[in-house]
């Protein structure tokens, strides 16, 4: 059920485009998003929320909020003591007190990070347990470069940080950084350790994508490949985790000779998942897009391998229109008249595909494939007239 589900959203993701978006879907998404391409922000940052909020304090607690007794009702809140203003001096003084939601246990005088909307209303955010520690984190904050490699080196020394408020911010930093500046700052990555967390199989999936990915920046092929190979080759699903930024980080330092190993372990392995599919070509995607480290057509190549996999056609159709290799139309349409069961997950792509295509046959081919699935053309057309403007692809 969970590879139906997620087949049905690759394929939604993959036709509900502009037929001027079609051939160059992620040429438009990395113009748009340059977020680091493997990690995902799970917060907002510290930074970022001092930034939108009016008041931003750290403040004792000097009243836990009675036991909650029903799901349902107000959210518990808490009674606090300011101690320290970073943001805000206007509008509230040290040891006013106020009260905000509090949601984790507590006692009398432990110390919290709080933000507020306000005022004449101050409307204050869950309160996060503090640390000497945060204050001085939040303090550098406002010292550092607000955008930049120069500014990314601070927060690599608070991976995986013992206070859970620091690692997550520290993720949240490089997830939401451009991987033009994860470049930028390579001679400042600290290497040994980012190969410890990558070892280090009780790191969540997120971050170990982020860690690779910057190993991927940063590493030496010599010394590195031979673990990225092993864990490529190896039957532990544990050692395949982020898979994505894993093959990516191994095709950053192999270059186009790791392509045959992509190949044999993943593409043309028919016991290997249809996520894990994806992850791949995601990171052939990446190197198609972004990385520039392997020729394109390099890439087409090996992309092309899943074409003689017709039920896993459709994930690489796109690219293959989006990298204008128009060589395998005949190979689509052929593939098109002879699917004979349903869910048909390629008809659509081959016959975007072949809107996007500028060659004369491609029009002929498109009026008869029209003829045996009307249903698949329309939908396919219907998709390819919608108007999307830039920051909704």
């Amino acid at each position: 059920m969970t590879n139906l589900l997620s087949r049905c959203l690759a394929s939604a993701a993959a036709c509900v485009l502009p037929l001027s978006a079609f051939a160059d879907r992620l040429e438009t998404e990395n113009r748009s998003q340059s977020q680091c391409p493997f990690c995902e922000a799970i917060n907002m940052t510290l930074a970022q929320r001092m930034k939108i909020n009016d008041l931003v304090v750290t403040a004792r607690l000097v009243e836990i909020p009675p036991p909650k007794e029903e799901i349902e009702g107000p959210v518990p809140q808490g009674r606090f003591a300011v101690q320290r203003i970073f943001k805000g001096e206007n509008f509230i003084k040290v040891s006013e007190e106020f009260a905000a939601p509090l949601l984790v246990p507590a006692a009398v005088g432990d110390e919290f990070l709080c933000f507020g909307l306000g005022p004449p209303m101050t409307l204050w955010e869950e309160a996060i347990p503090s640390h000497p520690r945060v204050k001085s984190y939040l303090e550098a904050l406002q010292r550092i470069p607000e955008k930049g490699p120069e500014r990314l080196v601070f927060f690599q020394d608070y991976f995986e940080d013992e206070l859970p408020v620091l690692a997550m911010d520290a993720y949240d930093e490089f997830a939401v950084a451009s991987y033009v500046d994860l470049l930028g700052m390579r001679d400042s990555m600290n290497r040994p350790r980012l190969l410890e967390l990558i070892k280090d199989r009780t790191v969540e999936i997120s971050r170990r994508r982020l860690y690779l990915t910057l190993l991927g920046v940063c590493g030496k092929p010599e010394e590195d490949l031979p673990l990225l190979e092993k864990m490529l080759t190896s039957y532990d699903k544990k050692d395949k985790e982020g898979l994505d930024a894993l093959v990516a980080c191994y095709l950053s330092l192999k270059g186009p000779d790791g392509l045959p190993l992509i190949e044999t372990q993943f593409l043309l392995n028919d016991q290997r998942e249809y996520v894990a599919i994806q992850e791949v070509v995601s990171a052939l995607r990446f190197h198609g897009t972004e990385a520039k480290i392997i020729p394109r057509d390099a890439l087409v190549v090996t992309v092309r391998k899943l074409l003689d996999r017709p039920k896993l056609a459709d994930i690489v159709i796109p690219d293959l229109a989006r990298w204008e290799d128009w060589s395998v139309m005949p190979k689509l349409v052929q593939m098109f008249k002879e699917m004979d069961t349903k869910p048909n997950w390629a008809r659509v792509p081959i016959l975007q595909y072949l809107q996007a295509c500028p060659l004369p046959e491609a029009k002929s081919a498109l009026e008869e494939l029209k003829k045996i699935d009307p249903d698949a053309y329309r939908r396919a057309t219907f998709y390819s007239n919608l108007d999307f403007d830039d920051d909704q692809r």
